[in-house]
């Protein structure tokens, strides 16, 4: 019986150490206006990750959130304009529709409200900020190459969408809104 060798497998490359990576189009610089896209796009569904995981009070808001997660996944690869589905204005009208949906059970805003609350609050109150961080490297990318024609409209959609759902779960766990 012939013995093979082992090949010890490692978790990096250090393909990227110049500053490029490598993406679905090839070797890209790491500060390149499309990876700035990309990175804030996969920090916005890391930080939906770690929301879902406070909000088991509110099944209604993880189950939205995991919805935006897998979207997102279809909105990065098309952000990086790699074949596959569009983001359409079906995309844009479903986080209308949650946010309006949501809002229904809220107080009127009048004045603007310190970010926090309970956990799972404060979690979807650091994810839109991230979103819109994420939306302005998709405006800067927009400008430079274009983007999808409902790219933007989602991004910006979304961070209101995270906005009243951090409102909705901090009202939901009895949470009071810090007003400023």
């Amino acid at each position: 019986m012939e013995e093979t060798a082992l090949v010890e497998r490692k978790p990096f490359t250090a393909t990227g150490d110049a500053g490029e990576t490598s993406t679905a189009k090839g070797r890209t610089a790491k500060d390149s206006a499309v990876v700035n896209a990309l990175g804030a796009i996969d920090e916005l569904v890391s930080f939906l990750g770690l929301a879902r995981t406070k909000l088991s009070e509110t099944p209604e808001v993880e189950s939205a959130v995991a919805h935006v997660q897998r979207t997102l996944f279809r909105y990065a690869a098309v952000v990086h304009s790699m074949r596959g589905s569009e983001i359409t204005e079906d995309d844009v009208r479903w986080l209308e529709q949650k946010a309006v949906e949501f809002d229904r059970d809220l107080p009127q805003l009048r004045r603007f409200i310190l970010p926090g609350g309970g956990e799972g609050g404060a979690a979807l109150h650091v994810a839109r900020a991230v979103c819109r961080r994420a939306e302005r490297y998709v405006v800067a990318l927009n400008r430079e190459k274009g983007v999808c024609q409902h790219c933007i409209p989602y991004i910006n959609r979304l961070s209101s969408l995270l906005f009243v759902l951090a409102r909705y779960v901090n009202i939901k766990e009895g949470r009071s809104e810090e007003l400023v």
